[in-house]
């Protein structure tokens, strides 16, 4: 399978907060196409730019400056679920693996339909690299350097987007403290070298 991201893509995660407001309309508005077309049923590998466009109300044109496939909108769509962990993260002046627990796991419960969606897509893999890329820089400001790190952050990002397609897809939602209990069985969080 292609695991290619453009440029657009990595722009974003390297720069999140230098996004213009046109970029973010036309975001929510291509997102908002493929939420209609994920509740029609069609298939997500059947959908066309053109037909993306006319649903969304965005020109082709400025559909391509922003992106090079309809791939690129599912991308820039889990960066801005990932932002909202760092964020998140960020306004809490210390966070251990518990509390991380807590809050990734309402982060997932809020964004079901993200999760829904991601699943219908088939593009798992595809993003598996970039929140592996967000858990390898988490390690490295918790200063751990876990032998085979990109491998196991690789993993942890694959485990990760796995938990929150499985959880989103249970009916009834499960409420937070179960989500809380299962992520904290099924999600690694020591990685102190053994002997």
């Amino acid at each position: 399978m292609n695991v290619y991201h453009s440029s657009m893509t990595k722009l974003l995660l390297a720069n999140s907060m230098m996004i213009d407001q046109r970029e973010v309309r036309t975001q929510q508005k291509l997102y908002g196409g493929i939420q209609h077309l994920y509740a029609l049923k069609r298939p997500f590998d059947k959908i066309t730019i053109s037909e993306l466009c006319r649903i969304a109300k965005v020109g082709r044109a400025t559909f391509y400056r922003h992106h090079q496939n309809i791939a690129d909108v599912i991308t820039i769509q889990l960066l801005i679920v990932i932002t909202e962990v760092t964020n998140r993260i960020d306004t809490r002046s210390s966070i251990d693996w518990r509390t991380a627990s807590q809050l990734i796991s309402r982060v997932i419960l809020e964004n079901c339909g993200f999760f829904q969606l991601l699943r219908w897509t088939g593009l798992r893999e595809q993003m598996v690299p970039i929140v592996g890329g967000v858990t390898q820089r988490v390690l490295i400001i918790r200063e751990r350097r876990p032998t085979q790190m990109k491998l196991l952050c690789y993993g942890i990002g694959d485990a990760l987007l796995g938990f929150a397609m499985q959880v989103a897809c249970i009916e009834p939602s499960l409420p937070l403290a179960d989500v809380v209990d299962l992520y904290r069985k099924l999600i690694p969080h020591d990685f102190t070298e053994k002997n």
